[in-house]
């Protein structure tokens, strides 16, 4: 059964790309607001990733991860953040963000995100 993502941008073109990147993969939520984010996480339990971009128009990305894990704190968040900076990656990352990614990114970065963290434990024969 294929893991479901969240993705939180108010840009369409990186959700358009996230969803070329992982729908054959990945069952994709889309929303492009904090409002839609935080009712999408509400109803489905299940949900294995968030990405979520830090400059949201209705609120900030550090308001909305702290709010997100507040209400679900099992759920890993990768920050997406045009904004380089050491203490930025630093405080999301003290806030409890999993990752931090920059844009612009590559296919091969969001790949290499979700395997982060929907590898399957490597077993060993003896």
């Amino acid at each position: 059964m294929a893991q479901k993502i969240l993705i939180c941008d108010d840009d369409p073109s990186v959700r358009n790309a996230f969803k070329a990147i992982l729908e054959t993969t990945h069952n994709l939520i889309l929303c492009g607001d904090c409002h839609q984010c935080m009712e999408t996480l509400r109803h489905n339990q299940d949900i294995g990733l968030l990405f979520l971009d830090i400059k949201l128009p209705e609120i900030n990305g550090m308001e909305l991860l702290q709010k997100i894990k507040k209400q679900t704190p099992q759920i890993p968040v990768v920050v997406l953040s045009g904004y380089n900076t050491n203490d930025l990656r630093k405080t999301m990352l003290r806030l409890g963000a999993k990752a931090y990614l920059n844009k612009p990114f590559s296919p091969e970065d969001i790949t290499q995100a979700v395997d982060s963290f929907f590898q399957k434990p490597q077993t060993t024969l003896s």
